[in-house]
């Protein structure tokens, strides 16, 4: 095997623990993977605002959005029973769509889209559960 064979393992090695890690902190929030697409034909319906997160799996913050945040049981309790949370991943067909769309800057951007799938306001990146409720909750009040 070649030198240059070894930085390719290495990088493919990372690349594999870092898509296991995101898949599993993912699957630890207890959140179905919903498609843009499909929450905003659901939003419609069921007339629920939608949480959209653009993510990566070798984003840490990301990472740290799905164990500190979106895994907290009053989080998960309104993303599932009041509103719709949509996830898309950097390689997902939506993902550039929704970067040009909702402006997105980097990893995670998370925003509050109306029922209609308008941005009502781009969401805070912070770990702590109550802050990131707050936010989505006094929003969808006023809007909603």
């Amino acid at each position: 095997m070649g030198l240059f064979n070894y930085p390719c393992l290495v990088y493919g090695g990372v690349r594999g623990i870092q898509n296991y890690w995101s898949a599993q902190d993912f699957e630890g929030t207890g959140l179905p993977k919903i498609t843009l697409a499909n929450a905003l034909k659901r939003a419609k319906a069921e007339n629920k605002p939608i949480i959209a997160e653009l993510s990566a799996t070798w984003c840490g913050t990301c990472r740290n959005m799905d164990r500190k945040v979106f895994s907290d049981p009053q989080v998960k309790q309104f993303l599932t029973e009041q509103a719709l949370c949509a996830r898309i991943d950097e390689k997902d067909a939506e993902a550039e769509h929704f970067t040009q769309i909702y402006d997105a800057q980097g990893y995670p951007t998370i925003v509050l889209l109306n029922t209609q799938g308008e941005l009502q306001r781009y969401l805070p990146l912070t770990y702590e559960p109550e802050e990131f409720l707050q936010a989505v909750k006094s929003e969808t009040v006023k809007k909603e």
